[in-house]
């Protein structure tokens, strides 16, 4: 399967969890793979998902995929921070202020 790779940034786009950014841990089979974040879905205990439910970005977090090549596992730390850096440097974290839900905060 050429099209996504472990390491490789993806965002939810269906389900409770729509919007959340994930990195794949493994691939299943040529519609599925399992994905973690490393906060909410640790990694030890991946989300499956269908392909069709996901966007792929082109982002690889290369060390991750190093980690799970050499070692089977790549530790949630280096999952959560990876993906906070492609947030950083593509300007897509939350806003100051907000709550993460939407809403502003009253302070």
């Amino acid at each position: 399967m050429g099209r996504i790779s472990i390491g490789q940034l993806v965002t939810s786009r269906a389900g409770r969890d729509c919007n959340r950014k994930y990195l794949v841990v493994g691939i299943l089979d040529d519609n599925h793979v399992t994905v973690a974040d490393g906060h909410f879905r640790k990694v030890e205990a991946p989300k499956r998902k269908n392909l069709k439910h996901l966007i792929v970005h082109q982002k690889v977090a290369v060390d991750v995929q190093k980690d799970i090549r050499e070692h089977g596992l790549a530790s949630n730390k280096r999952l959560s921070s990876a993906i906070r850096e492609y947030e950083v440097l593509s300007g897509q974290g939350r806003e100051e202020g907000s709550s993460g839900n939407g809403k502003r905060r009253s302070d």
